[in-house]
């Protein structure tokens, strides 16, 4: 195996062309981001899943590797913000070595809901690295956008 190709500092790009120096550096921000711990967090975003029924709408969101302790969730009217930070600490002990890796991160995430929302009415529920959060629909439901008829200009 060559170790090189390992490194993510390597210059070893058969497939770009010197004349293509832009390239090269997209390419080499794009892999840094790659290597980082908190790749899967999307610069700071968080994946979600948002379903609408009759019954309201479920939000479902990718928070691997976070602890329910580190997750907060707010809701302002029609507006729900998911917001926390990822800590993993690794530590290993071996007859011949010590070695600690420590990574940390925050994330949020703010979501715009058709309609405002009673707070006492949600329930948010944390399981394996998901966060569900089930919003329910309000009984009358007044429309936030209504469209405006526009009429020809008598002359």
């Amino acid at each position: 195996m060559d170790l090189k190709s390992l490194s993510p500092f390597s210059r070893h790009h058969t497939h770009l062309r010197k004349s293509e120096p832009f390239e090269a550096m997209r390419h080499e921000i794009n892999h840094l981001f790659d290597l980082s711990p908190f790749h899967n967090f999307n610069m700071g975003g968080i994946k979600v899943d948002m379903r609408e029924n009759k019954d309201g709408i479920t939000v479902s969101a990718e928070l691997p590797g976070v602890k329910e302790e580190d997750v907060f969730v707010s809701l302002t009217k029609d507006l729900l913000s998911i917001q926390g930070e990822k800590k993993v600490e690794k530590e290993e002990k071996g007859e011949s070595y010590y070695m600690t890796e420590r990574s940390f991160g925050s994330f949020s995430r703010t979501l715009r809901l058709p309609y405002d929302v009673e707070a006492a009415k949600v329930n948010a529920e944390f399981d394996d690295g998901i966060l569900t959060i089930k919003i329910p629909a309000p009984k009358t439901r007044i429309e936030k956008e209504k469209r405006i008829a526009i009429k020809k200009k008598k002359k």
